[in-house]
């Protein structure tokens, strides 16, 4: 059994022939699939067998500097685009795995921005790209470039919590939403695996009320399944049941990776 990100599984294991069908292991009398989001598991391949989503969290729009930054002057991605922050947006790298590449894709499949938007976006507002979150946070905080997209949150939260300046713009504060990550909340069956049996325990435990409160603790997202206890996690990571998010744990925006890649690659300044 494994349990990683989907890029893993979708471009790794599944191609392969590595896993097995995951419902004829699911015995334990707490697996019922009308306890997960939906009435029934979700899977991120499109056979609906093998990938099993249990992670599932709201990602924030972007972080800001709120002695620099009005929260509602941005009400959509569009107004990134205003001349006057030119110069002033940071990002996590979206050409690597990662929160910037996520983004970017949430911006390339929404319909009122798509290609067009992120050309302009890199082309004409100077965005500048680091790998390192930490660094991300720090300018932000500092003022040097006071939005920052695809933080991977976490960091931002604990600078704030020791007074630093740094918010989160909420998910509903644009007009686009925001997307559903799984983090590394997938699970896929191997094989001929040496201790099926013992595979088909711990499957069962992780997917239980128990074990799912215990992941999500973990990962600081939320499980897919319902009945789990929510407390302590941030309320801007947990899902309203009323909206429907771009799920980009799915095998078509895996599978889309490399071509957004290769977009990114051709309109992001070296």
């Amino acid at each position: 059994m494994v349990v990683h990100v989907t890029t893993s599984v979708i471009n790794g294991l599944l191609p392969e022939g590595a896993l097995d069908p995951i419902a004829t292991a699911l015995v334990g009398p707490d697996n019922e699939p009308a306890k997960w989001r939906g009435g029934a598991y979700e899977f991120a391949d499109d056979a609906g067998k093998y990938a099993l989503l249990f992670l599932g969290g709201m990602k924030i729009p972007l972080v800001y500097n709120p002695t620099i930054v009005n929260p509602a002057d941005i009400t959509s991605y569009n107004d990134l685009l205003d001349p006057k922050w030119k110069g002033k947006i940071a990002m996590l790298d979206p050409r690597v795995a990662g929160a910037g590449l996520a983004s970017s894709m949430l911006l390339y499949n929404e319909p009122s921005l798509g290609k067009d938007y992120l050309q302009n976006l890199f082309a004409k507002q100077d965005v500048i790209i680091t790998k390192d979150d930490r660094q991300l946070t720090d300018w932000i905080a500092r003022g040097q470039y006071p939005i920052g997209l695809a933080s991977n949150d976490f960091t931002a939260l604990d600078m704030k919590a020791r007074g630093v300046p740094i918010e989160s713009l909420p998910a509903g504060a644009v007009k686009e939403g925001t997307y559903l990550t799984g983090a590394w909340g997938t699970v896929g069956l191997i094989n001929r695996g040496p201790h099926p049996n013992a595979a088909k325990v711990y499957l069962n435990w992780l997917l239980s009320k128990s074990g799912q409160e215990g992941v999500a603790q973990a990962a600081g997202y939320p499980s897919r399944r319902l009945d789990t206890d929510k407390t302590g996690l941030r309320d801007s990571v947990i899902p309203r049941p009323d909206v429907e998010y771009r799920d980009l744990s799915k095998e078509r925006y895996i599978l889309q990776q490399d071509e957004i890649l290769r977009f990114l690659k051709s309109v992001i300044p070296d």
